[in-house]
């Protein structure tokens, strides 16, 4: 091929490019602003999960890949138990308190192998 040919296919594989970007673009935003109306939505119906978007969002995640075929809606409602059970879970935890040497420290024998 001619470099003029490559030239003249390069321009018309951006201008299609180009033209497309519009309905593309428009096609993201409406995308967007159907998932952001179902967050809402989800929220709404779920105010006890406010606080807890990071698991949430690994929930959502973990179950979506197992699940590509289905639609958004219904891997959020099969999200809602493990997210309940995760919340219970992460709740009992003491994430405040800091250990100190002494809690962390294990009942070990001091000749460490000596003979």
């Amino acid at each position: 091929m001619e470099q003029a040919q490559i030239q003249k296919i390069v321009v018309d594989v951006t201008e299609k490019v180009l033209l497309r970007m519009p309905e593309v673009i428009g096609n993201l935003l409406k995308e967007h602003a159907a998932v952001h109306k179902m967050k809402q939505a989800f929220f709404k119906a779920h105010p006890e999960f406010v606080g807890n978007e990071l698991l949430i969002a690994k929930v959502v995640q973990k179950i979506e890949q197992g699940n590509i075929d289905k639609d958004y809606k219904d891997i959020l409602d099969m999200a809602v138990p493990v997210i309940q059970r995760s919340i219970q879970t992460s709740a009992a935890c003491d994430t405040k308190t800091k250990p100190t040497l002494d809690q962390l420290t294990l009942d070990m024998p001091t000749s460490n192998g000596a003979l």
